[in-house]
C-alpha cells in the first residue's frame, strides 16, 4: 500500500499546514535572532566602564561573534532544509525550530562569554 510498481513510495503531496507552520516558525526565529543581537548589545553596556588592562578583550569579541554567527548559519542552514523538506515531501517545521533553539542557546553563550571578559566590580575600589 502507498508503493508504486517500482517498489518505491508513492510522492506526497506537499502539506500546506506544514509549510505555512514552518514559514511562520521561521519568522519567528528571524525576529528572535533580531531581539537576541539587541540583547548582547544591552550586555555588552557593562563592558564600557572597562579599561583595556581590566577587561578580556577576546572574550568580549567571541560573546559577540559567536551568536552572531551561529545565527546567520542557523538562519540559512534551516531556510535551505526547508526548501529540501518541502522538495522531498517531508516534515519542514522542524527546521527553524532548530533554529530557534541555536538563537537562543548561542544568545546565552555569548552573554555569559561577555560577562567573562569583565571582572568582577571589586577591581574599582
Amino acid at each position: 500500500m502507498g508503493e508504486s510498481e517500482s517498489g518505491t513510495h508513492a510522492a506526497q503531496p506537499v502539506r500546506a499546514g506544514d509549510i505555512g507552520v514552518a514559514v511562520l516558525l521561521y519568522v519567528v526565529a528571524l525576529g528572535l535572532a533580531v531581539l537576541a543581537y539587541c540583547g548582547l548589545v544591552i550586555v555588552s553596556i557593562a563592558t564600557i566602564e572597562c579599561g583595556p588592562h581590566h577587561c578580556n578583550p577576546g572574550m568580549i569579541d567571541l560573546g559577540w561573534g559567536i551568536p552572531i554567527v551561529s545565527s546567520v548559519a542557523a538562519l540559512i542552514g534551516s531556510a535551505a532544509m526547508m526548501f529540501r523538506a518541502a522538495r522531498r515531501r517531508t516534515i519542514a517545521w522542524i527546521w527553524p525550530l532548530a533554529a530557534i533553539a541555536i538563537i537562543v542557546a548561542t544568545f546565552f553563550l555569548g552573554a555569559y562569554l561577555i560577562d567573562s571578559g569583565v571582572p568582577p566590580p571589586e577591581w574599582k575600589k
